[in-house]
């Protein structure tokens, strides 16, 4: 395509994915209608979704695909048969780079594992394009072309926003999702008004809906196992659902930061639970339930934060929420390291155990990693 050409297909591209992004559609519909978009707007052939599974350590290739070329069918049939781990492979790089990636031949390009295959259908040029949530990896877009593709120093730059946007789309289904959920299932929540936790995450961009709907299944798992009266029970599923309420105040820019936080940064994380408990303090919940939303990271030696509590001073809900946190942000995939295995979480709370967690609720959550009883992270 000339220059002329080629700002008209970005302008479109940018114009229809606004109203794809922006439309009422499932995630699902989103994907399909974008994929679809991108690849007849920029004149690219095949167009396939990579998607976690349900381990979270391996990306694999979704139902969702684009074939504007029918000799490219059989090379989208063989792409079901192979996986990407976090850095391998081009979709695995792109989800540790956490941005798009241009291939100009990847016949060449040692990182497409797929190269033969490329060479066989005459695949040529590949453009990666990768969607978060939060910091968790939802998709890697990746297109193809027959034809050799010169790269435009715009198209990245609009690949990544809309990117963005997408995630953020996503997010904010997420949350209306989340919120209702939480009304239908539990009782105590149809007494809040759940419009003004809306308004209070429409404020910046809600950070971890989806870890603490992970968190809550999980803390609601130990609690039943260890037996506790039913309103205890429902007291630690409400806290968990928003033990980290008070994240709104912390910059997304700190939440998603791909390398380790710096002592500032941190110290402005460790606020969160006071942020938390302060917003929630004024809703009709019992005092319980805010407790464990400020002690959800105290531990039982006192290293813990906002106030350094030791096992005496904490709720036993608190414990228990705090070891769910702990194993969720584990087995989840972070932007500075790939999620850990069921055995490194293991090994992890054994060395925590009786120490900075109670030993009790850390045998109960192994058990139940053991079990293999699924954490839908």
């Amino acid at each position: 395509m000339d220059n002329q050409k080629i700002m008209e297909s970005f302008l479109q591209l940018a114009f229809d994915s606004s109203s794809i992004l922006t439309g009422d559609y499932f995630k699902e519909e989103k994907y399909h209608l974008l994929l679809e978009m991108m690849c007849k707007t920029l004149e690219f052939d095949y167009g396939e979704l990579w998607i976690l599974n349900e381990d979270g350590d391996q990306l694999i290739k979704s139902h969702i695909s684009t074939v504007l070329d029918p000799s490219l069918i059989e090379f989208a049939n063989y792409s079901h048969t192979i996986s990407f781990a976090f850095n391998h492979g081009l979709p695995g790089i792109t989800w540790a780079k956490k941005a798009p990636i241009w291939v100009d031949n990847v016949q060449l390009e040692p990182s497409f594992i797929r190269q033969e295959k490329a060479k066989e259908f005459s695949i040529i040029t590949g453009v990666t394009m990768p969607i978060f949530i939060y910091d968790y990896l939802a998709a890697v877009f990746f297109i193809f072309s027959k034809k050799q593709k010169k790269q435009h120093p715009m198209f990245l730059p609009l690949l990544n926003n809309i990117s963005n946007n997408l995630g953020y789309s996503l997010m904010q289904h997420n949350l209306q999702q989340e919120l209702a959920n939480a009304n239908e299932q539990i009782e105590s929540l149809k007494d809040i008004n759940l419009k003004t936790i809306d308004r209070i995450f429409s404020l910046k961009d809600p950070y971890t809906i989806t870890h603490q709907k992970m968190v809550g299944e999980f803390a609601l798992k130990i609690a039943k196992e260890l037996d506790l009266d039913s309103k205890t029970v429902k007291q630690i599923h409400i806290a968990s659902l928003l033990h980290d309420l008070g994240k709104i105040a912390i910059p997304q820019e700190i939440l998603s930061k791909p390398t380790m936080l710096n002592k500032e940064e941190y110290e402005l994380v460790k606020r969160h639970p006071e942020t938390g408990y302060n917003v929630i303090v004024h809703f009709p919940f019992d005092d319980d339930i805010k407790r464990m939303i400020l002690e959800h990271h105290e531990r039982l030696d006192g290293s813990g934060y906002p106030y350094k509590k030791t096992k005496k001073d904490l709720l036993f809900g608190s414990q228990i929420i705090a070891v769910a946190d702990m194993v969720e942000a584990m087995m989840s995939h972070r932007p500075y390291r790939p999620a850990l295995s069921t055995d490194q979480v293991i090994a992890e709370l054994k060395i925590e155990s009786n120490v900075k967690l109670d030993k009790t609720i850390c045998d109960v959550a192994i058990s139940l990693l053991q079990k293999n009883q699924k954490i839908d992270l």
